[in-house]
């Protein structure tokens, strides 16, 4: 009987301490996705680099490029919504962003679902950005 007790404590234990890790991963997107999105808002685009999954991040970069060659500006960008899936494996994050798109100063305004992974390997989360989405923006 004594056994079957302890046992249970234990897997009640085990059970609150991976809720435990799928709590820190919730905390941490959030903060990921707040950084992701300063990174873009203000060009650092290497940093936000970091953020991306790796087989997306040359197009990435190829994208976004060199801040004074590309034709995108971000005026903001704000984290609206982050949705976490159980365990915390992945999440939506929804971003409002401002841009304009060069030679115009005309401002768009639009949605940006982002879907992101967490990364176990690294312990990092990695976003699968929608470059379409800003390739279509004011064209």
């Amino acid at each position: 009987m004594v056994r079957v007790l302890v046992l249970g404590v234990l897997v009640l234990l085990g059970a609150a301490g991976c809720a435990g890790f799928a709590s820190d991963r919730a905390i941490k997107i959030e903060d990921t996705a707040h950084l992701y999105a300063d990174c873009l808002r203000f060009g650092n685009v290497d940093l936000a680099a970091t953020m991306v999954e790796a087989a997306r991040r040359p197009d990435f970069l190829k994208f976004f490029g060199d801040p004074d060659e590309r034709a995108i500006r971000f005026t903001s960008i704000d984290v609206a919504h982050v949705d976490v899936s159980p365990g915390a494996e992945r999440a939506t994050v929804l971003l409002n962003v401002r841009l304009y798109r060069l030679p115009s100063v005309s401002e768009i305004s639009l949605t940006d679902r982002t879907e992101w992974r967490f990364d176990r390997k690294e312990a990092a989360w990695r976003v699968e950005p929608d470059l379409e989405l800003y390739e279509r923006a004011g064209r």
